[in-house]
This record gives structure tokens, sequence and C-alpha cells, in this order.
């Protein structure tokens, strides 16, 4: 073969006997060679182009970090209220143990609010006080603990859009906490908010009872109208 012989592409012909049925092969084969080689080149082209199949099954960490934040978000807002809640409780009970002694009475709006210092060995609102010692203790360590656990469940179970009805749940665990303290230190809960009318005086009471009685407040709202505002 000389230097100036050019060579020419020869094209496979199916194989005698083959008839049509090879032919058709053949024909797959090359439009299936065809398509191999743009797809080929369209990666080449734009290497960073994803198919729809690999965007659907491809992970998203960016979704996957956004969920973990508002989970560690929802967690802060929970110690920031509760925490709160608790710290102002113990806090205003301190300054009354320390400046009003027990039974004393100090009027701030005469007729309707004092400060009243009194040791409540009982529940909220002097709730089984007349009980013994022995069986307040057992009854509040259980009822503390279930409802500590019945809200933490709550509050983690309750959507991202109904922070209203989450404040609530978070301000009855503050005050389950605030009230919680008094009954390890002293066995019994220091009250000092006394609401009146006349001879008509409200149970006295304190922070924590005051907010656990607004979340209960906030989630009978919500269990009645069935909506919370956003």
């Amino acid at each position: 073969m000389g230097r100036g012989t050019s060579l020419t592409p020869t094209q496979t012909l199916p194989p005698q006997g083959g008839g049509i049925n090879a032919g058709i092969r053949n024909a797959i084969f090359e439009n299936h060679s065809i398509r191999a080689g743009r797809n080929g080149n369209r990666h080449r082209r734009y290497p960073n182009m994803k198919s729809n199949k690999d965007t659907i099954n491809s992970e998203n960490p960016e979704a996957d970090s956004a969920g973990a934040d508002s989970k560690t978000s929802k967690t802060i807002r929970l110690l920031i209220i509760a925490g709160t809640v608790a710290l102002l409780d113990q806090v205003t009970k301190a300054l009354v143990l320390h400046y009003l002694p027990l039974y004393s009475s100090t009027p701030i709006i005469p007729g309707f609010f004092d400060l009243t210092h009194i040791q409540n060995p009982g529940g909220a609102f002097g709730l089984f006080s007349s009980q013994s010692s022995t069986v307040q203790t057992a009854v509040f360590l259980f009822a503390s603990a279930l409802a500590a656990g019945v809200i933490l469940y709550l509050y983690a179970t309750t959507p991202g859009t109904h922070r209203f009805l989450a404040f609530g749940f978070a301000l009855i665990f503050g005050g389950a906490i605030g009230n919680m303290v008094d009954r390890f230190r002293f066995g019994r809960v220091v009250d000092f908010l006394d609401v009146y009318l006349g001879n008509l005086h409200w149970p006295a009471f304190n922070i924590a009872d005051s907010a656990v009685t607004i979340g209960i407040g906030i989630f009978i709202y919500h269990l009645v109208l069935n909506r919370m505002p956003r």
C-alpha cells in the first residue's frame, strides 16, 4: 500500500442469514450509541448539570440543617421562657422571705391587692393543704414528674407555626419548675400575691402559679377556637 493511498471507512453489512432482524438490531445499537454520545457531550459542556432523577434522589443537606436549626431554636426558646419564669419566681420569693415576715401583709392597692407572706404546703391556690406531709410529697412528686413529661411532649410536638401555643406550654413548664424548687428547699411553696375585693380573697399565689394559669388559658383558647394567632 503506497503513501498516496487513502483508507475509506467500510460499513459492516448484516451477516447473511441474519436478514431483517439483524438489520433492526444494528439500527437499535447505532441509535443508542448516538444518544449516549449526545448525553456525553451535554455533560462535558455543562458539567454541573444534573438530571431530574439525580435532583430528586440527591440529599438536601440545607433542608436537614434548617430542620436541625429549627429544633435547636425551639429548645432555646423553651429554656429562655421557662428559665425566666423560674428565675423571676425564685427572686421574688427570696425578697418576700427576706423582707416580709411570715403571715404579715403590706398593702399595694388598698382594698384590692396586698403582698401577704404565706407558705403553702399544698398545691397551687392551697390545693391538698389539709393532707398529711407524706401524702402531699407523694402526690406532688408524681404530679410534677407527670406534668413535666406531658408538657415537654406537647411543646416538642407543637408545630412551628403555633408559637403562641408553644409559649403557653413553656410558661407552664417554667411555673412547674419554680414551685418544685420550693418543695425541694422548704417542703412547701411560698405565696405572696393576695388579690381581694372587700372580704372576698382569692387564694394567695405566686409568679409560678400565674405563669401556669396563663399557660393553661392559652391552651384552652387554642382548644376552644381551634386556631392560633400567627
